[in-house]
């Protein structure tokens, strides 16, 4: 064998050399393969996400506005119109359970950004 490489340096040569790229052929197929899958699953991940980004918007306009064009009314619980009845009008401290549910049966459109700032702070 070692007689044959030596008197044959050309053939052996050439073999190597075509050892060799074909080692670098599969190492590319290989490169691109993983690259395509890699692609296909970004656009795959894009897709789903404005799929449920067309979803939220759909949401988003269904509850912004009814079939008339009028803004939906604010939903007020009929139990906190009870219990604010029962409040009566007397003096309530900001922030407190009692000062929650007047808000929550107030039209959003008479709240104040004080009004919702402290909401949130006391009622959420």
């Amino acid at each position: 064998m070692l007689t044959f490489c030596r008197n044959n340096k050309l053939v052996v040569s050439l073999f190597a050399a075509s050892l060799l790229i074909v080692c670098i052929g599969a190492i590319t197929v290989s490169y691109f393969n993983h690259q395509a899958q890699q692609t296909a699953q970004a656009n795959e991940q894009v897709q789903q996400i404005s799929g449920i980004a067309l979803q939220a918007e759909q949401q988003l306009q269904a509850t912004q506005v009814n079939g008339s064009g009028d803004a939906i009314a604010d939903v007020i619980p009929a139990a906190s119109v009870a219990r604010v009845a029962a409040i009566n009008e007397r003096e309530v401290v900001v922030g407190s359970a009692d000062w929650c549910e007047t808000r929550m049966v107030k039209p959003a459109d008479e709240w104040t950004l004080e009004d919702q700032q402290t909401f949130a702070k006391h009622c959420i």
